[in-house]
């Protein structure tokens, strides 16, 4: 597990936007970012499914083709309504057989 001592909301942003960092990672909990309250992020390896027409597909809240999010902006409601509502989100990065899928939680 990747574990980080963070800051402020634009270092949590950044953390979110790299997933993890170790693809040889073992869950589900990959991912522990200590914050600056006192609370904890974590990142777990998680899927969220959803049903379209009989067949069933990964999707995330927010996702990239990209091994990571280069462009944080879709990540900005997400992290905001994690820390302020204590909502979870799933991210999804990658394509093919190289994808990575996230639960985002505070605890």
């Amino acid at each position: 597990m990747e574990e980080y001592d963070i800051e402020n909301v634009p270092q949590l942003r950044d953390l979110i936007a790299a997933g993890v960092m170790d693809p040889e990672a073992k869950g589900p909990v990959v991912v522990n970012a200590n914050l600056w309250d006192g609370r904890t992020v974590i990142g777990i390896f998680n899927t969220k499914v959803k049903e379209i027409d009989g067949e069933k597909y990964m999707v995330g809240d927010v996702e990239t083709t990209d091994y990571m999010f280069f462009n944080e902006r879709s990540l900005v409601p997400f992290v905001d309504k994690l820390l302020s509502d204590g909502e979870s989100f799933f991210t999804v990065t990658g394509t093919h057989d190289e994808v990575c899928s996230l639960e985002w939680s505070i605890q």
